[in-house]
């Protein structure tokens, strides 16, 4: 018989810390426009998420364990396939696009190809950090059913918390994170014992649930959850605090949003979580120049022969070859800047003169503080160590002045710290042993080496 024994339903709020990119494969309004409801609102479909949650699964706790909760398709003629006992619903926006709470931005982007060189320039609308929707599933549990619906409801949760589940597209270059906020974990638990049982699913609205009191059992059991999968990781995560030594510019194209005029360009600008209008440097201009940086010092120094390791970390779009991103940049929001309008004239390099129709002007950002977050995700052999101290070595650089972060580089922009003194005293490592960063760096360092060398050391499991 095999029937439903119990039923938990849970809905939750969850808030952007950056921001989402969802297709709707529209180009209305841009290249590639963001999905929309029927008035025109942006929401979360209901099969995004649970596409990122059952890969969130499956790749934590096996494929088992996943196909236990979210189902399966008979792979041979002779097994059975499985129902799914969890359904998600759509996640709409709680707040209004008219009161500003929820905003929709315009970025420029480009396509690189197979040599890392501009393909396709296309812009595309993402929903900006700060903005709000609501969460809502539910587990079904049937007789044969051996897993306990609240450690499932659990460790879901507790993925999020933790920031391994992302939504939507460019999750390894900053967009799509997502924090609960735990004020709004509502949870209602219906067990199949009698009649009245059945009477209360059968009655059941989701409105039943809003602003109930979560039990302090649940919130333990998501906090232990939260603990045990935090000491199970074993990512390198690279934090870095970072002044800007005097102006930055990454281009965006678009009308300014702070002045009211019409410039050929300004530095890119971003709201936070908490709605704040900031400067910021996005995780596919981190990434393009760490992947440029260190082909350039794997060249440089006769590494030639070892150059796949920066395709198999940054990941490789090749039919032959293709291999997802290992390495996650994170969105670096610039504070206590200003921004200036400029005027600016190009010279012809021949006459020493004004060329001709070359007047433009820009507003870039100058000074300010920001911090960047890279995550180096398990790989096979020694891989991961040596790449995180390939990285540390281009961190370096960018300490040393030696590497610039955006355009107009060549008239003194995007230079940060030029003080390599404050390398150790302001960079985190996490993931390795060590008693400090400079020992953790010189673990790293030593399996980069030890990968140049073909030689293994103690650090480099």
């Amino acid at each position: 018989m095999n029937k439903i024994i119990e039923r938990v339903y849970v809905s939750f709020d969850i808030v952007l810390v950056s921001p989402l990119s969802i297709g709707s494969g529209e180009n209305q309004n841009t290249d590639m426009d963001i999905i929309r409801d029927c008035e025109e609102m942006p929401f979360i479909p209901a099969s995004s998420i649970c596409g990122v949650l059952r890969h969130w699964m499956g790749k934590s706790c096996g494929k088992d364990d996943e196909n236990e909760l979210f189902g399966g398709i008979p792979l041979f003629e002779d097994t059975k396939g499985r129902m799914s006992r969890i359904t998600f619903y759509d996640a709409f926006l709680k707040d209004s696009i008219e009161d500003n709470k929820a905003k929709i931005s315009v970025r420029d982007m480009v396509r690189l190809d197979i040599n890392k060189s501009s393909d396709n320039k296309f812009d595309a609308e993402i929903l900006e950090a700060g903005a709000t929707f609501s969460i809502k599933f539910e587990i079904s549990k049937r007789e044969n059913d051996k897993f306990d619906c609240l450690k499932n409801i659990a460790f879901i949760m507790a993925g999020i918390e933790i920031d391994r589940v992302r939504l939507g597209r460019k999750t390894r270059r900053g967009f799509g994170k997502i924090k609960i906020d735990k004020d709004t974990i509502n949870l209602k638990q219906i067990k199949f014992f009698n009649k009245e049982n059945i009477r209360e699913w059968i009655d059941f609205k989701w409105e039943d649930i809003e602003g109930s009191n979560t039990e302090e059992s649940f919130i333990e059991m998501l906090n232990q959850t939260k603990e045990e999968l935090e000491k199970n990781q074993d990512d390198i995560t690279i934090t870095a605090d970072l002044q800007i030594k005097h102006s930055l510019m990454i281009r965006s194209y678009l009308r300014s949003k702070e002045f009211d005029v019409n410039t050929d360009y300004e530095q890119l600008k971003a709201y936070n979580e908490h709605g704040e209008l900031l400067p910021v440097i996005s995780g596919s201009s981190w990434a393009g120049a760490f992947r440029h940086h260190g082909i350039k010092l794997m060249l440089e120094n006769g590494w030639g022969s070892k150059i796949d390791i920066i395709e198999s970390g940054f990941g490789n779009e090749d039919k032959i070859k293709k291999a997802p991103s290992k390495i996650d940049f994170s969105e670096s929001h610039v504070k206590d800047s200003t921004s200036h309008f400029l005027t600016r004239v190009k010279i012809d390099r021949f006459t020493g003169g004004a060329a001709e129709s070359a007047l433009f002007s820009e507003i870039p950002s100058f000074g300010g503080n920001t911090k960047l977050t890279i995550n180096i995700s398990s790989w096979k052999n020694n891989f991961k160590n040596a790449f995180s101290g390939l990285m540390l070595l281009i961190l370096r650089d960018i300490y040393n002045g030696i590497l610039a972060i955006g355009g107009e580089t060549s008239i003194g922009r995007g230079i940060m710290n030029e003080n390599d003194k404050e390398f150790f005293e302001s960079v985190d490592i996490k993931g390795i042993e060590g008693k400090d960063t400079n020992e953790k760096y010189l673990n790293l360092l030593r399996c980069f080496v030890g990968y140049i060398k073909d030689e293994e050391g103690e650090y480099c499991e």
